[in-house]
């Protein structure tokens, strides 16, 4: 008996301690199981609903801010031509307008529900304001006097900001010089003497241009004239090097022009766009204008010298091209177009036949761009 169960008692007692020791490493591992799971989902999805940058995305160099509809300003890497964001900044109310301040490489945008200016900076927001007009609308930041110029449309004002002092200038609020003001340009070369440079102001309600004699950053005197636009003007841009201030009249189809030294409509003019033209941008180097037409899905290349169409580009019907940027420096053409939710990109090193390089879709509408 007992040589039999001298070997049994051993083998009980080696399969319970395998049992317990077995069970402890399960219990360890669980423990690590649940562990990883919370420290995932601490850097996962909420991280990007928030609109942090993720953490393995990276700060690229170069990108674009584009507002959409679904009231965010998200930022793409421009080197990669990517519909996925690498950082999200989300409003509670209508994004209305972005602008670019290069000198702090900060992205600012207006909402128009809660009056708000947002700050961004390396991909943070840095400064909130309130209360900033009723209606802040088509932001421009003047690098020459280190102003943000904030058109108020309902007010019919100006609102002055500092990024200097990042807060709302002493000169603020100033009359927009007439009604429901929509689009602001300067003159950074005016001709004037002792002139530094001239803000250029349309006001689509009253349907004139007026304009403010700069003289230093906190001495300006609002001109007399009142230059005469037509139907719907939409949009102004100024030709600084070509002496050319284009405005942009939606309901008759044309564009005014008038000489930037003197304020006088140019003879001929108006000229003759495009369906429901709405947008302008000046490439000053290669003395032309590049004008959306909403309404007949096209682009009209204008001539500043010649003052005349030279060319355009023709888009697929319902692309609804909305809004159009210039990279001078690059050669590169940015056009919005609102109906396929989309962006497209030119390489423009011969101005008058942009060529495409490429088609970034959306799932939501993009409204407006910056870029660095």
């Amino acid at each position: 008996m007992k040589k039999t169960n001298l070997p049994l008692f051993l083998i009980l007692w080696i399969g319970v301690s395998v049992y317990f020791y077995c069970s402890s490493e399960n219990d360890s591992s669980a423990d690590a199981g649940i562990s990883d799971a919370v420290n995932s989902e601490d850097i996962g999805i909420s991280d990007i609903i928030s609109g942090d940058v993720l953490p393995d995305a990276g700060k690229p160099e170069k990108y674009f801010a584009l507002s959409f509809e679904d009231n965010s300003v998200r930022f793409f890497d421009r080197e990669k031509s990517s519909n996925e964001p690498f950082f999200i900044s989300n409003s509670a109310g209508i994004i209305s307008s972005l602008e670019y301040i290069p000198d702090e490489n900060i992205v600012v945008f207006s909402d128009t529900s809660s009056k708000e200016l947002v700050f961004i900076k390396d991909f943070s927001e840095i400064k909130k304001i309130q209360g900033v007009g009723d209606h802040p609308f088509s932001l421009k930041y003047i690098p020459e006097i280190k102003m943000l110029i904030i058109p108020d449309k309902s007010s019919n004002r100006l609102y002055i900001f500092d990024v200097e002092k990042m807060d709302i200038s002493s000169l603020s609020p100033m009359t927009a010089g007439g009604n429901y003001p929509v689009s602001v340009c300067y003159d950074r070369k005016p001709l004037t003497q002792e002139l530094l440079l001239r803000l250029i102001i349309l006001n689509y309600g009253s349907l004139n241009v007026r304009a403010y004699d700069i003289f230093e950053k906190e001495n300006w005197a609002l001109r007399s004239e009142k230059l005469p636009t037509l139907s719907e003007p939409q949009n102004i841009a100024c030709d600084s090097d070509n002496r050319r201030l284009l405005v942009i009249n939606s309901g008759s189809n044309n564009i005014s022009a008038f000489g930037l030294d003197d304020l006088v409509q140019i003879a001929n003019s108006p000229f003759e766009a495009g369906k429901n033209p709405t947008f302008a941008a000046m490439h000053s180097g290669a003395s032309v204008a590049y004008v959306t037409n909403t309404s007949d899905d096209s682009l009209t290349i204008f001539s500043t010298k010649e003052m005349k169409a030279k060319g355009g580009i023709s888009f697929r019907p319902q692309d609804r091209p909305t809004r159009v940027y210039v990279n001078e420096s690059e050669n590169r053409l940015y056009v919005i177009l609102s109906g396929a939710k989309a962006l497209v990109i030119y390489n423009i090193e011969d101005s008058l036949a942009p060529e495409k390089i490429s088609q970034i879709n959306f799932t939501s509408t993009p409204i407006d761009l910056v870029f660095r």
